[in-house]
C-alpha cells in the first residue's frame, strides 16, 4: 500500500512540471517556505572541488515527498557535479529515492524520468518519506548536497529548475497530493577574480510574482574583486524601467503580466564592473483549480460528475464542468477568493458542497473523495470482456485437443490390444 502511495505522489510530483521562469502553481495554504542554494556565493580560493548545499525552510505544514531539479551553467568547462549526496544528516536521509539524475543519466535503475535534459548542467533527485513526514516550521534543513569539481575560470549559476514539496495528506486511505508555497533562492560559483554580479528577487506577497505587486530585488550577493567592496548597482527591469543604487535590495512594481530580462550592472570600490541578466515572470492575478474527482470507497477515479463553483460572496453559479475519463475538472481565470463546490451525477450519492480556496496567481491541486452508488466501471470493459472471451476461446480449444488427444490413444491402444489377441 505505501508503495503504491509513494508512486501515486510521485506521478503527481512528475506532472506538475512547473517552468523554470519562478512561476509558483500550487500550493496548500498561506504559509511559504523556502528553498535555496547554501553557499548562496562562493568564490574559488584555489580549490579544486566545493560544495552546493541545497536547504529548506519549512513552515507550519507537514511535508512527504519531493522533487527538485538544479541546471547549472559552465558545466564540464567551469565545474562538474560529480555526485549527489543525500546521506548526510538532513530531513529526507531515510527517505526511498525516487530518481536520481546527473546529466540526464540515471545514478540509479529505471532510467530518468521524462523531461529531464539530456546534456550536461543538470542534477534531478526526487524521494518520498514511507509512513512518515518532517513537519514545520524548521530553518535551514538539508535536503541535499551536491559534490561539484571545478574545471576551470568562470561563473557557475545553480538555478531550481523543478522545486516540489509535497503534502499528501494525513488519511493514507485518501492521498491527496499538494504541493506547497515555495520562494526560490538561487547561488552562484566563480572561478574568476573580477567582478561577479547576482542577483535575487521575490515577491512581497509570496509565492506568486504578480502585476502591481513590489518584486525584491537583492544583490548582495555579488562579488566585488579581490580586496574591494561593492559600490554601485545599476538596474535595467526590462520594462523601460532603470535605477543607480547604492544599496543592495531594490523594490521594483511591473504593472504588466509578461516575461522580463532584468539586468544587474555592479561597480566595486576599484571601479572594476560586471553584469548579470536574469529573467523574472510575472503571473497573471487570475487563479484556478486543478480538481480530480474519486470513489471514495473504492479509490477510482470518476469520470460524469458535473462541477459546478460559486463564489462563496457572490453566491451565483459561475462556472461547470464535467470530469473526464481521468477524473479531471479544469477551472481557470478566478478571481482571489473563497468558491464553493457543488456536485451532482454519474451516481453520486448525497453529495455535499466543498469550500476550496483560490489564490491571486496560482493553480489550486486538490483531490476530492465522493460516494458513488454504483461501482467504478472499469476503464475498458470490451477489451477487457475480448480478453476473457479470447482466454477463454483457448482454454475450450485446449480442453478439445487433450480429450481428442485421448480418444485417439485409447483407439490406438484397443487396435493393438486386439493385434495381439489374433496373433
Amino acid at each position: 500500500m505505501q508503495v503504491l502511495l509513494v508512486l501515486l505522489v510521485f506521478s503527481t510530483l512528475l506532472s506538475f512540471t512547473p517552468s523554470p521562469t519562478r512561476i509558483v502553481h500550487a500550493q496548500s495554504s498561506q504559509d511559504v517556505s523556502r528553498v535555496y542554494i547554501d553557499p548562496v556565493a562562493e568564490r574559488s580560493d584555489g580549490a579544486t572541488s566545493f560544495l552546493v548545499n541545497v536547504r529548506l525552510n519549512l513552515s507550519n505544514i507537514e511535508v512527504n515527498a519531493f522533487d527538485v531539479r538544479l541546471n547549472y551553467t559552465g558545466a564540464g568547462v567551469v565545474s562538474k557535479v560529480k555526485s549527489i549526496d543525500y546521506s548526510a544528516p538532513g530531513i529526507f536521509n531515510s527517505a526511498q529515492i525516487l530518481a536520481e539524475c546527473n546529466d540526464g543519466i540515471a545514478v540509479i535503475g529505471g532510467g530518468c524520468p521524462p523531461g529531464d535534459s539530456p546534456s550536461a548542467g543538470q542534477v534531478h533527485l526526487a524521494g518520498a518519506l514511507l509512513g512518515s513526514s518532517v513537519t514545520g516550521p524548521f530553518t535551514a534543513a538539508l535536503v541535499f548536497s551536491l559534490n561539484v569539481t571545478v574545471q576551470g575560470p568562470g561563473i557557475s549559476i545553480f538555478s531550481f529548475d523543478r522545486a516540489n514539496f509535497v503534502n499528501q495528506g494525513s488519511d493514507p486511505s485518501y492521498p491527496n497530493p499538494r504541493f506547497i508555497g515555495i520562494v526560490l533562492w538561487d547561488g552562484i560559483f566563480a572561478s574568476t577574480m573580477g567582478v561577479v554580479a547576482f542577483f535575487n528577487f521575490e515577491p512581497s506577497s509570496p509565492p506568486a510574482f504578480l502585476p502591481g505587486q513590489v518584486v525584491w530585488f537583492n544583490s548582495s550577493i555579488s562579488l566585488p574583486s579581490p580586496g574591494a567592496s561593492l559600490a554601485s548597482f545599476k538596474w535595467d527591469f526590462g520594462d523601460t524601467s532603470t535605477a543607480n543604487v547604492t544599496t543592495s535590495s531594490t523594490p521594483h512594481l511591473f504593472l504588466s503580466p509578461g516575461t522580463y530580462q532584468v539586468q544587474l550592472t555592479v561597480a566595486d570600490s576599484l571601479h572594476q564592473v560586471g553584469s548579470v541578466t536574469r529573467k523574472v515572470v510575472i503571473v497573471n492575478s487570475l487563479g484556478g483549480l486543478d480538481l480530480i474527482i474519486k470513489d471514495r470507497a473504492r479509490g477510482t477515479v470518476r469520470s460524469g460528475v458535473l462541477v459546478e463553483i460559486e463564489n462563496s460572496t457572490t453566491p451565483a453559479r459561475i462556472f461547470n464542468k464535467t470530469s473526464d475519463l481521468s477524473g479531471g475538472v479544469s477551472f481557470r481565470g478566478l478571481t482571489q477568493g473563497s468558491y464553493v463546490l457543488l456536485f451532482s451525477g454519474g451516481g453520486l450519492v448525497a453529495p455535499k458542497p466543498a469550500t476550496l480556496s483560490v489564490s491571486a496567481g496560482l493553480i489550486s491541486m486538490d483531490t476530492l473523495y465522493l460516494d458513488f452508488a454504483d461501482p467504478s466501471p472499469p476503464s475498458d470493459l470490451p477489451g477487457i470482456i475480448f480478453i476473457a472471451t479470447l482466454v477463454g476461446g483457448v482454454s475450450l480449444v485446449a480442453i478439445a485437443a487433450i480429450v481428442k488427444k485421448r480418444k485417439m490413444k485409447k483407439q490406438v491402444g484397443s487396435a493393438k490390444a486386439s493385434r495381439l489377441k489374433r496373433a
